[in-house]
């Protein structure tokens, strides 16, 4: 047996899921959101950082290149990096003091991004450098000596970047020695902070056969293949990681900075723990909220409901009004049910005795109309006897008009018949009014079965008789119309009668259109605003009902009627 749950629960389940499901939904769109804006953020940042690290070697670059250039042209190098120990020791001391105030005076002045310089000459296999302001000669090594042809040679030695110049005589552009330069930590220190490297992300700088010239950050990051990088200051994807490249002086120098995806990945997961359990904390709250709140609104209901299961048939037991809402609405609707079916009750055996009478009644009206009709027929047979064709004519004209009035069955019926039924009036009135009224009935020969409100023409017909040609001695003209359209009927009463004021035809409009009384001294109108009343019934909207009448010249009464599905019923 299916079991029912109560509105309680009902409301309980409703409230939570329509909390849940929409949390959910919050959860995973801000998630996916808070995830792109966070890489968007990762690399935008990256990206200026690598672009300001690309700023700073090359200024380091345009530095180490004037020094080295100062070097060159300083005079006299030449002819004493080719000194030999040939040479006379007071040449020598010479060369030596010369090697010295030259070291001192570059060093120093340069010594904000250099802490070693050193020059060595491939003539005399002599080298000159200087370490603490200290000139300390040491010997060639063939391992510096021997470099390629590029303008800048740049290598690393315990994660301490040198760099390397040639030396040339201007004459044959021979290589008579090399300059080197030692870099401070401070300017790798300074590099480190742009790129801001933290416990997961890492950066290399490599010279240009690729080599790790200094490394920083979390080593385990490292690349193992650098040649599918673009080094175009832009971003790629390798590897599990968000690469961050750019080149200085065509290669010179390449600096990377490797970003794991994962970090995005844990920051994720963990603002999603934490929105997790604080939206689970808020669902919980919200059922708990919701069980209450369902709890306080159906405890009224339920009352009234358990009310009305225990009434019984003759108690209607009525309930205290407790609440000034919609609860106490049903209440009172509760109240007024009870109150009426009792009075209901009440009034059913008078109903059922009322109903008797009236069907008795009704049987007993129906005996007279037929009676008469008969009546009327029997003076039209008794008239033809005695060859008087006028009152033949008269009594069952009579007799005709009068089982259309009383025919029972359907309030509506066919144009035909409404307009055979108005013919038969105007035959009476043609005997009434003799030449004085001229009658003109104009209809399609071919027109639809339309159905329409029983007494619709002929009112208009007697409406003109009575009110405007009633007083005419002489020509008199009534024309009816009754024509079919493509999408509508058209159907005009018009006189050469009295006509009306502009002011009486619009109090008859007012008076026939918005249901009000007629005015008591207005003693014309009634059956217009029946017919009125029966097709805006019948029609609503899909009807006109207009007036157009001048005084002492005449009066036309037009309705139009709609083609729609209502009026072809």
């Amino acid at each position: 047996m299916k079991k029912n749950l109560s509105i309680r629960v009902k409301f309980a389940i409703f409230t939570s899921i329509f909390t849940i499901v929409p949390t959910l939904i919050v959860i995973a769109f801000s998630t996916t959101a808070l995830q792109n804006a966070l890489r968007n953020e990762i690399i935008d940042s990256n990206q200026s950082q690598i672009k300001w690290a690309n700023q700073l070697i090359d200024d380091i670059y345009l530095r180490a290149d004037l020094l080295f250039n100062n070097i060159q042209i300083y005079p006299d190098l030449n002819e004493n990096l080719a000194l030999t120990s040939s040479d006379s020791l007071e040449t020598q001391f010479r060369s030596y003091n010369y090697m010295r105030d030259l070291l001192n005076v570059f060093y120093f002045s340069n010594s904000l991004f250099i802490d070693d310089l050193s020059i060595s000459s491939t003539e005399s296999e002599r080298d000159f450098s200087i370490k603490n302001s200290i000139v300390t000669p040491i010997s060639s090594q063939s391992d510096i000596l021997s470099r390629d042809d590029a303008t800048m040679y740049v290598e690393s030695h315990n994660n301490r970047v040198i760099i390397h110049r040639k030396i040339n005589r201007f004459e044959d552009r021979h290589t008579i020695g090399y300059i080197s330069i030692r870099l401070k930590d401070s300017v790798s220190s300074q590099l480190f902070n742009i790129l801001q490297i933290d416990e997961n992300s890492s950066v290399f700088v490599l010279g240009q056969d690729d080599e790790v010239l200094i490394k920083k950050g979390n080593i385990e990051n490292e690349l193992k293949s650098y040649s599918t990088i673009a080094y175009d200051d832009s971003y790629q994807t390798l590897e599990d990681n968000l690469v961050f490249s750019t080149s200085i002086r065509s290669g010179l120098l390449k600096i990377i900075k490797v970003v794991p995806l994962s970090i995005i990945d844990s920051v994720i997961n963990r603002l999603f723990f934490i929105g997790l359990i604080l939206s689970i904390a808020f669902v919980m709250l919200a059922i708990y909220l919701s069980y209450v709140f369902s709890a306080r609104l159906t405890k009224p209901i339920i009352s009234l409901a358990n009310t009305m299961k225990s009434v019984e048939i003759d108690e209607f037991k009525l309930r205290t009004i407790d609440e000034n809402n919609e609860i106490g609405l049903l209440e009172t609707g509760y109240n007024v049910l009870m109150t009426r079916v009792r009075n209901l009750i009440d009034q059913e055996y008078k109903s059922e005795i009322e109903l008797k009478n009236a069907q008795l009644k009704a049987l007993q009206a129906q005996i007279n109309p037929h009676f008469l009709y008969n009546t009327l027929q029997m003076m039209g047979g008794i008239a033809l006897s005695q060859d008087v064709p006028e009152v033949h004519g008269i009594a069952n004209t009579m007799a005709e008009m009068f089982r259309y009035s009383v025919s029972g069955g359907s309030d509506l019926v066919s144009i035909h018949d409404e307009i055979k039924h108005t013919e038969n009036y105007l035959f009476i009135q043609k005997l009434r009014f003799q030449d004085r009224i001229n009658v003109e009935v104009l209809m399609d020969d071919d027109l639809s079965n339309l159905l329409i409100p029983k007494f619709t023409l002929q009112p208009l017909v007697e409406n003109a008789f009575e009110h405007g040609l009633s007083k005419r001695v002489t020509g008199g003209r009534l024309v009816v119309k009754v024509l079919e359209h493509t999408d509508h009927f058209e159907i005009t009463v018009w006189d050469n009668g009295e006509g009306m004021s502009l002011q009486q035809k619009d109090l008859l409009l007012e008076q026939i259109k918005n249901h009000n009384p007629l005015v008591p001294s207005q003693n014309f109108g009634i059956g217009l605003k029946n017919v009125n009343a029966r097709l805006r019934l019948l029609y609503a909207n899909n009807y006109k009902f207009e007036i157009d009448t001048v005084l002492n010249e005449y009066t036309c009464i037009s309705l139009t009627i709609y083609k729609t599905q209502e009026v072809n019923k």
